[in-house]
């Protein structure tokens, strides 16, 4: 059982994550929380990038170097896939892995960043395993904004995020939530968990 979150920052995916995990606890299942963009190579990629950058004292790279760390990163990125198909093989009947962020979003980011074209975008997602559940908690991105409370995003950075998730919804089997309540969230997230369970045989 793979039950996934996506969303912009600020949305609620840890905790609704924590919540789910939780009810299935309750109910005899055994399992844990993954948060898939920390747990990707493809992650730590670049954040290896960012830090060597950094301390290089280089403030842009040639256009060579943005080529071949870009073909990396796509690359590790399906490799992350192939990663993560083992982990779900490992999974037994009784087990569930719910993802606190998944593919959807790496996705996203990568489209927002720049490292992924649409083109490989779409094979992408046809590689990454397809969610038992897979939610969507699509609040407004300025309520987003207010949550987090940071400065390290650029201005219209919640917004433009919003509306990649919401233009490639389509091509992904998620279940939108739009809420902008923690209860009223869980209570639909709930009732998912519910009918999914009395359709298990």
């Amino acid at each position: 059982m793979i039950i996934t979150f996506s969303g912009i920052d600020g949305s609620g995916k840890s905790t609704q994550a924590g919540f789910a995990a939780n009810y299935l606890r309750t109910k005899g299942f055994k399992g844990r929380v993954m948060h898939l963009t920390q747990w990707t190579w493809v992650y730590q990629l670049g954040e290896r990038f960012a830090r060597g950058k950094k301390n290089s004292g280089i403030q842009s790279l040639s256009r060579k170097q943005k080529s071949w760390q870009s073909q990396l990163r796509r690359l590790v990125a399906l490799l992350d896939i192939l990663r993560f198909r083992w982990v779900c093989s490992r999974l037994r009947k009784n087990q569930f892995l719910i993802c606190d962020r998944y593919f959807y979003d790496l996705g996203v980011q990568g489209l927002y960043s720049g490292a992924y074209s649409q083109k490989f975008l779409y094979r992408y997602w046809q590689m990454a395993p397809k969610p038992t559940l897979s939610f969507w908690l699509d609040i407004p991105s300025s309520l987003a904004e207010q949550r987090e409370d940071d400065d390290k995003h650029e201005a219209d950075y919640y917004s433009d995020k919003h509306a990649l998730y919401a233009r490639h919804q389509p091509l992904w089997p998620l279940i939108q939530i739009e809420s902008s309540s923690f209860g009223q969230t869980q209570q639909a997230i709930l009732k998912h968990l519910e009918n999914m369970l009395n359709e298990r045989p």
